[in-house]
C-alpha cells in the first residue's frame, strides 16, 4: 500500500547535494569574512554566531566593537543592530569612549571639559566616517523588525542583543521554543547572505557541589 503523505517536507538529499559541494570544495572560494582587529567573534556572511555569557561579562561591548571595527576596516560594510536594552545613543556613548580614550562617564554627563576637546574631536570624527552604514531598531523588538530593517538599510551584518528579549514568528510562550523559532528565522537571515550575531544571556548553572554559579565549566 502506498502511504499517502501527511505532511509537506523541504529536504535535500546527501547525493543530491554531493555533487555541488564537491565541485565547492575543489574550485570554491570559501565564505566572505568581514575582517576586524579584534581575535573574536568570526563575522562571516552565511553564519550565525552565538554569543553567551553571565549579565555584566561584556557581551555587548564585545560585538559592538567587532561591528565598530568592521565597519571601519570595509568601506561598503552595512549594519544593523537590535538592542534591546540599550539605546542607541547609550551605545554610541560606549564607543566614543573608546575610540577617544575619554572617560565613559565623562561622556555620559556631558562633562566635557576643554582637556578632553581635542581627543572628542577625533573620536567623533571617526564616528562620523561610519555612522551612514550603521542602523539601530526601535520598538517593536522582534524578528518582523529585524529582517525588514535589513532589507531597508541593506545591512550585511545583523545583530540580535539579545535572543531572549527579541519577539518570535506568532505566538509562542515556551521559552525553548521561543529561542528555538529565534534561531531558525536568524539562520534564514544567514542564509540570504548575511552575517548574524545573536547574542544570548545565560543563566546561573549548578556546580559539582550544587551550589549556584556562572562559572564557564558549569555552564550548560
Amino acid at each position: 500500500m502506498i502511504r499517502k503523505p501527511t505532511t509537506t517536507a523541504r529536504y535535500v538529499t546527501g547525493d543530491d547535494l554531493f555533487s555541488r559541494w564537491r565541485d565547492d570544495v575543489h574550485t570554491g572560494t570559501g565564505p566572505l569574512v568581514f575582517s576586524h582587529s579584534l581575535p573574536a567573534p568570526a563575522l562571516i556572511a552565511g553564519q550565525v554566531t552565538l554569543i553567551g555569557g553571565a549579565p555584566g561579562a561584556g557581551k555587548t561591548a564585545l560585538i559592538m566593537q567587532a561591528v565598530v571595527e568592521a565597519l571601519r576596516a570595509n568601506e561598503t560594510l552595512r549594519a544593523a543592530v537590535c538592542n534591546v536594552e540599550m539605546t542607541p545613543t547609550v551605545l554610541l556613548d560606549r564607543q566614543l569612549a573608546r575610540l577617544s580614550g575619554v572617560p565613559l562617564d565623562v561622556i555620559r554627563h556631558r562633562k566635557i571639559a576643554e582637556e578632553h576637546a581635542e581627543r572628542i574631536d577625533a573620536g567623533l570624527s571617526t564616528v562620523e566616517s561610519f555612522i551612514e552604514r550603521l542602523a539601530f531598531l526601535e520598538p517593536p523588538f522582534d524578528l518582523k523588525n529585524i529582517a525588514g530593517t535589513a532589507d531597508a538599510h541593506r545591512a550585511d551584518i545583523i545583530v540580535a542583543d539579545y535572543i531572549q528579549r527579541v519577539g518570535p514568528e506568532g505566538d509562542i510562550s515556551d521559552p525553548r521554543l521561543r529561542a528555538n523559532s529565534i534561531m531558525d528565522t536568524l539562520r534564514k537571515f544567514a542564509m540570504a547572505g548575511c552575517a548574524v550575531v545573536a547574542v544570548s544571556a545565560v543563566g546561573r548553572s549548578r556546580d559539582n557541589a550544587g551550589r549556584s554559579t556562572y562559572a564557564a565549566g558549569s555552564l550548560s
